[in-house]
């Protein structure tokens, strides 16, 4: 009993040293002059529902001591933001977070435990019924930033798309939509940044519903050209094949005629022109006049056949 209580109590004192120590770590960390190196926000309108999915991508420097408490700003009145820590091969560390707001404006509190960090919400700035599409992003940086820029997709199938500031980069991604870079440059602690976005789309079908309709679709045209380039084929070749044996049919029925012809004019030729010879010497051919031997079958000149007297 002495032995299991004292254990118990080595465990107790074990967990709250190591409590202090991470408080100590994150304090030291708090006070660290953190820089963003680089930050990328993309703005996603209508992607995978009617509302915009908005998306950081940055990192702190080198310097910063790990893990550390940091801070990001985002709009008022986010709610159930994904937030993580990314490791080299890109896994996500999800953490807790709280969502403060003070003079700072509104911001997400987490600790980052690696120097990439990934963070994503949606928000809503569309009206029900309105296909001219018009919504604006402002970021304001709560630590220093290098290099600051949006990204902003495209929603698919729609028309008349401007960003402002322009667009500096165009890009295409794996499923085909088109993204505009729009850079701002480097940001000071509380300084902001805004993007305007406006596009013309009437259809209330998001950016991947359309795709998985193109590519249903695709999938059944697909289908029908194949089924009609196999008929083609099938079709070619019974026209070549039935051709092929109706020209063998010809060419045997002409032979067989032209055989039964040969048969009909061999045995209905008229017999050939008897020449009769004299026995009286000296013979000659009656036809061409020509000497002939006396037993001879046949004119050496002209070859008549001669038939006995």
């Amino acid at each position: 009993m002495f032995k299991a209580e004292h254990r118990r109590m080595f465990i107790i004192r074990l967990i709250m040293i190591l409590a202090v120590l991470q408080s100590a770590t994150i304090s030291f960390a708090q006070e660290q002059n953190i820089t963003i190196p680089k930050l990328a926000i993309s703005l996603w309108p209508e992607y995978d529902n009617s509302q915009v999915l908005v998306m950081y991508k940055g990192s702190v420097s080198g310097d910063v001591q790990l893990p550390t408490e940091i801070h990001i700003n985002v709009l008022p009145g986010t709610k159930d933001p994904h937030v993580a820590s990314v490791t080299l091969t890109g896994a996500h560390i999800h953490d807790s977070f709280e969502v403060k707001v003070d003079e700072k404006g509104t911001y997400i509190s987490f600790v980052l435990k690696e120097r990439n960090f990934h963070l994503e919400y949606y928000f809503n700035p569309f009206k029900p019924g309105v296909n001219d599409k018009v919504f604006n992003y402002s970021y304001k940086a709560y630590y220093p930033v290098i290099n600051f820029s949006y990204e902003v997709q495209k929603p698919v199938g729609s028309l008349d798309f401007q960003t402002t500031p322009p667009s500096f980069q165009n890009f295409t991604d794996e499923k085909g939509i088109l993204h505009f870079q729009v850079s701002a440059g480097s940001l000071a602690a509380g300084e902001t940044k805004k993007v305007s976005v406006s596009y013309f789309k009437s259809s209330p079908e998001t950016s991947l519903q359309k795709l998985e309709k193109s590519e249903k679709g695709t999938d059944i045209y697909t289908l029908i050209s194949t089924g009609v380039l196999i008929l083609l084929v099938g079709l070619m070749v019974y026209t070549y094949f039935g051709k092929s044996a109706k020209k063998r049919s010809k060419v045997q029925r002409a032979g067989a005629k032209r055989k039964k012809n040969t048969v009909h004019s061999e045995g209905n030729r008229p017999p050939e022109k008897l020449v009769y010879r004299s026995d009286r010497e000296p013979n000659f051919c009656s036809n061409c006049g020509e000497k002939v031997e006396k037993d001879a079958q046949f004119c050496g000149s002209c070859g008549i056949p001669f038939h006995p007297n």
